[in-house]
């Protein structure tokens, strides 16, 4: 059953969709001020398919729990949200909503 789950997982990394990197290089700047992040974050709402509701939906379906934070952040040409909750964090592709990784945090109390 894991290594379905890993094969899953690795064939949606493969296969998730990615902006152009002409629009990657119109959100990525090197200037910190205030005014220029903020344009980013529009340039990045601007582009998302998935909206903030829906990767929600989809992060407490995955991590069978309400999640607390989601932020929209890219890497490279990967454009995607991160999800978190008490025991467990999402990354989810924002242009068609597949799971880019899932990572369970260890909330057990020891005895």
């Amino acid at each position: 059953m894991s290594y379905l789950l890993i094969f899953v997982l690795c064939t949606s990394v493969l296969t998730a969709e990615e902006i152009s990197p002409l629009d990657h290089m119109s959100i990525h700047t090197y200037n910190n001020r205030t005014s220029v992040k903020l344009a980013k974050e529009r340039k990045m709402h601007k582009l998302h398919k998935i909206n903030e509701a829906e990767a929600k939906v989809i992060a407490e379906k995955i991590c069978e729990e309400k999640t607390s934070r989601l932020k929209l952040t890219h890497r490279g040409t990967l454009l995607y949200y991160i999800a978190k909750s008490k025991s467990c964090e999402v990354h989810i592709n924002a242009l068609d909503g597949s799971i880019i990784k899932k990572k369970t945090n260890n909330t057990g109390k020891r005895q």
